[in-house]
């Protein structure tokens, strides 16, 4: 309870001294009695007329009796938030005014001169209806100059407060519309809009029928700041209390609010309005407490405004007589307008501190990437270090693969010359010494295209780079590929363009084919075809070498160029599976490329795009 002491201190201190002050000021209000000489400095302030002391008003009834000096400057009675108003001077009716009419707030009547002397009294009877909820009469003896000075000053005010609730109405929409998750601005933008048309109803410019707001704004106007100090400081009531500051209370509170003002029973109405400041003060005193951000600030205009309210509440039960400052200025206005200065103070220290974490979230994040930044330049440096050395493994492998490879070339050719002189004993013999020359010759050739993939790889072979023309070439190749076709009934066609040169390696190059051609002709079964296309398509050179062979599986394609592959329909085919990748590098290094379209069981088409010769000139 220790921590609610200062807070509850604080705010009961502040209440009284917006009690106190005004009603200070009220004291300190120049009276007029009725029965009493106009008073000498009539022309230097105004007066609040009252009846004579210890006799009250007698229902709607005030009589008047003004001991009017002939030195005595022209005067007005000066009338404020009356319903109706009847003026009789000397039994004569001289002003009617009636709000069912029309309404007009502040009314000027002029005390007349004529047959006016200093022994001579003028008797005013007035016939008075008091708004709703009030007990006090605001009537002021002034000079017409006087009377319009006030009048202009309390306006201007009015005019102030006007503009800064419309102020606050567009501040807190513009905020609103570019942040929807701050709920609270609604209460605010709600707040300053229905103090806004209680002002309105309060001033001299309001039509009629706008009158009948102002109960029903002012309902609204008391629950919205009850509700905007619960969810400023983040209050909640225990278990289902808290229902009674959130949406359905403040609902329920509204309606009952209304239905009690509609009923006319103004007492209670009256009763729950006023009694509405402590939950108020409930609210900001436990935010003070828990520590909420700027809760002092809301503590101290919640405090103003409910001891503007109380004491405008005394004004209106006519325990105290308008000051002239107040008597045309509806004092709610101002107590609200600090109350909603308070809330606007607290919503924009919040959304700072929202834009300050934001900018510390900024610091940090752009000092998680320095240090992101150092760290993956740290790790890049390591990748570089690592990529290096595997690229030196990458290259003493390659190395140590062509030398063995290399060094195989001499034991396998001494092998294949020993065999040739083996002389034939019997037929057994035969058959062993014809197995074991295939043999050696495939590990052979083996060995050759293994030596030639690895300086492919590791880029040791120079090519020679000369004009060829790939009609002669292909033309070479499809005569060579006839034998076997021939032996295996395959039809060999071509459709090759003259003249289609490009610039390299002419014995590569035709490696290349003949790998292309000796693939087709091992996987194409008998009665089959191939065909050789040569053509030229724009900047390139484009070869096609299409067969009605075993094809490959849709799964196989983006494997077919890698070292060791091998077809699963072509699996009892002997291969060493090193050619596509052999003419894949070979192509690669003359600047070309090489692909495949296949389908499984209907055939392969092989195509090897290289860039057409350069002329010079073109």
């Amino acid at each position: 309870m220790r921590k609610f002491t200062l807070p509850l201190v604080m705010f009961v201190m502040i209440f009284m001294l917006s009690f106190l002050v005004p009603g200070y000021l009220t004291s300190q209000t120049p009276i007029f009695y009725s029965g009493s000489v106009i008073p000498e400095d009539i022309a230097e302030r105004s007066y609040i007329v009252s009846s004579p002391k210890n006799q009250p008003i007698e229902e709607s009834q005030l009589s008047l009796h003004l001991h009017i000096p002939k030195e005595v400057p022209e005067l007005v009675l000066v009338f404020s938030d009356f319903k109706s108003v009847q003026v009789h001077m000397d039994g004569a009716l001289t002003y009617s005014y009636d709000s069912h009419t029309f309404y007009q707030r502040v009314h000027q009547i002029p005390l007349p001169r004529d047959n006016v002397d200093e022994d001579k009294t003028l008797n005013i009877d007035l016939d008075l209806q008091l708004p709703r909820h009030s007990f006090a009469t605001k009537i002021m003896l002034a000079t017409h100059e006087n009377a319009e000075k006030d009048m202009l000053l309390a306006y201007g005010l009015s005019m102030l407060t006007l503009g800064i609730y419309l102020l606050i109405v567009i501040y807190s929409l513009s905020l609103y519309i570019k942040k929807p998750s701050e709920k609270y601005l609604l209460l605010l933008m709600a707040l300053a809009l229905t103090a806004l048309i209680s002002a309105l109803s309060n001033s001299n410019f309001i039509l009629l029928e706008f009158r009948s707001l102002t109960d029903l704004v002012r309902i609204f106007r008391i629950v919205f700041s009850v509700a905007l100090c619960f969810v400023l400081m983040d209050i909640h009531l225990p278990g289902k209390w808290n229902l009674l500051v959130r949406g359905p209370g403040i609902t329920a509170l509204t309606f009952m609010l209304i239905l009690l003002n509609s009923l006319g029973l103004n007492n209670l109405f009256e009763h729950i309005a006023y009694s509405l400041a402590l939950p108020s003060a409930y609210a900001v005193i436990a935010g003070c407490a828990k520590k909420r951000p700027d809760a002092y600030i809301l503590l101290i205009g919640t405090a103003i405004r409910e001891g503007l309210r109380v004491f405008f509440r005394f004004v209106e039960l006519g325990y105290f007589l308008p000051a002239i400052s107040m008597f045309y200025y509806y004092i709610p206005q101002f107590s609200g307008m600090i109350f909603a200065f308070s809330c606007m103070f607290v919503i924009n220290s919040r959304f700072a501190r929202k834009f300050d974490e934001v900018d510390k979230l900024v610091v940090k994040l752009e000092e998680a990437n320095a240090h992101l930044d150092a760290k993956v330049l740290l790790r890049t440096q390591e990748l570089e270090k690592a990529n290096q050395k595997i690229l030196e493994e990458q290259r003493k492998k390659h190395s140590m693969t062509a030398n063995i490879f290399h060094d195989l070339r001499t034991p396998i050719f001494n092998a294949q010359g020993s065999a040739e002189m083996i002389e034939l004993s019997d037929e057994r013999n035969a058959a062993t010494l014809t197995v074991l020359k295939n043999q050696l010759d495939y590990l052979g050739r083996l060995t050759e295209d293994l030596l030639l993939i690895s300086k492919l790889e590791e880029g040791g072979i120079t090519f020679n780079q000369f004009r060829v023309r790939l009609d002669s070439l292909c033309a070479t190749v499809l005569e060579g590929s006839q034998t076997m076709a021939q032996r295996k009934g395959i039809a060999l066609s071509s459709q090759i363009e003259k003249d289609v040169c490009v610039t390299g390696d002419a014995f590569r190059l035709k490696q290349v084919l003949e790998n292309l051609m000796s693939n087709a002709l091992k996987f194409t079964s008998e009665n089959g075809s191939i065909t050789l296309i040569l053509r030229s398509e724009g900047p390139n050179a484009v070869i096609e070498i299409c067969d009605t062979g075993l094809g490959i599986d849709s799964e196989d394609l983006p494997k077919i160029f890698g070292r060791y592959y091998y077809s699963k329909q072509g699996s009892n085919i002997e291969s060493s599976g090193l050619g596509l990748s052999i003419a894949f590098e070979i192509v690669k290094a003359h600047q070309g490329e090489i692909r495949v379209e296949s389908e499984a069981d209907k055939g392969s088409t092989f195509i090897v795009i290289l860039p057409l010769e350069q002329v010079e000139g073109h």
